[in-house]
């Protein structure tokens, strides 16, 4: 049995480091479960019914306002990942937190 997948809000995309970018999300809902080495599973539906899916950690959180920053991974190819083309305001799924807290 997996666990539940709950929505967030995509409230910026930002870049970490050349060829790195970086999404805000609002996440209330998980904010007191995350710690440093945790990290999301972020799914966005697409059209067609392709399921976009990706494991980012989490690089900040901000109890107060609710919020996380995830890192997306860098693609083998150099291009951009289209999950950071997304506009503010998008509704991703978010399953998390998996991994182990530093």
């Amino acid at each position: 049995m997996g666990a539940t997948p709950v929505r967030a809000q995509l409230l910026a995309v930002g870049e970490l480091a050349p060829g790195r970018s970086a999404l805000l999300l609002r996440l209330p809902e998980l904010i007191a479960s995350l710690r440093a080495g945790h990290a999301l599973h972020l799914l966005h539906a697409e059209a067609g019914g392709y399921r976009l899916r990706r494991v980012a950690p989490v690089t900040q959180i901000d109890v107060i306002a609710g919020s996380v920053q995830v890192a997306l991974q860098p693609r083998a190819d150099g291009g951009r990942d289209s999950l950071a083309e997304l506009a503010p305001g998008a509704q991703l799924s978010v399953v998390g937190p998996i991994g182990q807290p530093i």
